[in-house]
């Protein structure tokens, strides 16, 4: 008789510890499942069956369109396009809440086909949250942290004062000069190229590739982006623009990543190339001995990130707020007052004035609220499932933080459409309402150049109102010409082309702008 005939074998007791493990992980599973059956997904629009939100989606003005939805449905909103989860965030305190404080499940981003076809998925604002993502990420924090890009300032103030000269001579040509101006920031602090001419063909580039964008719309809305399938269609077939845009972008993307890579390649053999971020991370790898395709490829692709992705947002901004300036003239007024008083009327401002404006701040920042350059900003994705006040969040959904809406939020901004510097000051003067900052994006995806930019801006806009009025044009009659508020469509945003006219505001005025202007293209 076996003694042991009641006592189960090792290899048994395994087998069996390993099949009531696998029915707790199914038990847990099936739970999981079923309580998060019964968390209810955040409100939204009801939909189609089969299509869900897809026949009353916008092509164009998706944020406006989201936040007239969201004062019925919330803050946190939902929609269903083909199957396709789509949460829009319309609260800065929403988007703050998963963005930042959940980033490390909300960092990756959606594919997005639409730019795909024109060639942007290799930039850092569409890469998917992985090694490629952190490398590139990398290439930025040094050379743009807030202290990093206090070396760019000097260079920041010459390019300004280029522009008023520019403005200056030609003032009806303000939105060319300005978009030369930023491209000339971008492109000096990308590739130490000065642009010192409407003829530079980095101004083309940079025309060429803004255009690509505007056609491409906003992320989510073209054909590709809701039919991936149709990315296949040959841009001879029948009104698939898409196709058609797709190769005409594809010497634009080589003219924006490989002519400027390989001028800075041949200055560096040469001994001549100017700093800039290009040419020191070059410098760097030639130090190390450093032949890894990869990384040189990183810093090529980080470059001409900066140059396309930087330029038309500057040059957004600072078009937006001069339009700002002519329609609201009293603001416009209040910051020259302060600016007489702390500039005077023999010089121009520079970056240690800014703590002693805090009038033209507070102008300056309610232009950043009143429209974004971004409005839509650009989606983040769940990689899990998650659930935020008592809301389910699947995994994969696609994450839009609604800027526009946010920068509209009743919660946070009294009377929210209208143009109010003072709504910052604290009570009793104003409401104590906080300057906005989600125009840079959130948490991990938040703009690296963010400081950058609001540098370039600051300068720009400090500068043109110590020496110009902002002025409307006037019709035959000698009437002002009041231009309505209308702002083009897209991944990016500005005023539409507007009547404006930038007087001098004295001839001592004008005289000191020839004269920083011959300084600057000296230095």
């Amino acid at each position: 008789m076996n003694v042991f005939r009641n006592v189960e074998s090792a290899s048994d007791l395994q087998h069996r510890d390993s099949i009531t493990t696998t029915r707790v992980l199914a038990l847990w599973k099936w739970y999981s499942k079923s309580r998060r059956s019964n968390i209810p997904l955040p409100p939204g629009p009801p939909g189609d069956p089969l299509i869900g939100n897809l026949r009353m989606m916008p092509r164009t003005y998706q944020p406006e369109a989201f936040y007239e939805w969201s004062k019925k449905y919330g803050d946190v909103m939902y929609l269903n396009v083909l199957g396709e989860h789509m949460i829009v965030l319309n609260s800065n305190k929403a988007a703050v809440d998963l963005l930042e404080k959940r980033s490390g499940n909300y960092s990756d981003r959606p594919p997005f086909p639409m730019h795909d076809l024109i060639g942007w998925s290799h930039f850092l604002a569409f890469l998917p949250y992985g090694d490629r993502f952190q490398r590139q990420r990398k290439l930025f924090q040094q050379p743009l942290t807030k202290k990093g890009v206090l070396v760019y300032q000097n260079m920041q103030t010459e390019a300004t004062h280029i522009l008023l000269n520019n403005l200056l001579q030609t003032p009806a040509a303000f939105d060319e000069h300005v978009r030369r101006w930023a491209t000339s920031v971008i492109m000096e602090i990308a590739y130490g190229r000065r642009i010192t001419s409407d003829d530079d063909p980095y101004i083309k580039i940079a025309e060429d590739i803004n255009d690509a964008i505007t056609a491409a719309g906003d992320p989510g809305a073209a054909p590709p982006d809701l039919f991936p399938i149709l990315k296949k269609l040959p841009a001879w077939f029948p009104g698939a623009w898409w196709s058609k845009l797709s190769k005409d972008s594809e010497p634009l993307i080589y003219n924006m990543t490989e002519v400027p890579f390989q001028d800075v390649k041949k200055n560096l053999e040469a001994g001549t190339a100017t700093t800039s971020f290009l040419s020191l991370h070059m410098e760097e790898l030639l130090r190390e001995g450093n032949k890894n395709p990869q990384d040189w490829y990183d810093i090529k692709i980080a470059a001409a990130h900066i140059y396309g992705a930087g330029g038309d947002t500057t040059f957004s901004t600072l078009v937006t707020f001069i339009y700002a300036m002519l329609l609201f003239p009293d603001a416009q007024q209040k910051a020259k007052e302060e600016l007489d008083r702390v500039i005077g009327s023999t010089r121009l401002p520079d970056f240690s004035d800014r703590e002693s404006l805090p009038t033209f701040e507070r102008i300056l920042r309610e232009s950043y609220r009143w429209h974004q350059a971004a409005p839509l900003g650009i989606p983040h994705k769940a990689q899990a499932d998650d659930v935020y006040r008592g809301m389910f969040i699947p995994k994969g959904a696609v994450i839009i933080s609604n800027i526009r809406g946010i920068t509209l939020d009743e919660n946070v901004y009294t009377d929210p459409h209208k143009f109010d510097p003072d709504r910052y000051l604290p009570q009793p003067e104003g409401n104590g309402e906080p300057f906005i900052s989600s125009q840079f994006g959130y948490g991990r995806r938040v703009c690296p150049g963010q400081y950058l930019a609001d540098n370039s801006l600051w300068i720009a806009a400090a500068s043109i109102l110590t020496v110009f009025d902002i002025v409307p044009v006037q019709d035959e009659k000698g009437h002002d010409i009041i231009p309505e508020v209308h702002f083009t469509n897209g991944l990016t945003s500005h005023p539409k082309p507007f009547p404006c006219s930038l007087r001098p505001r004295s001839e001592k005025a004008a005289a000191l702008i020839r004269h920083a202007y011959q300084d600057a293209i000296q230095a």
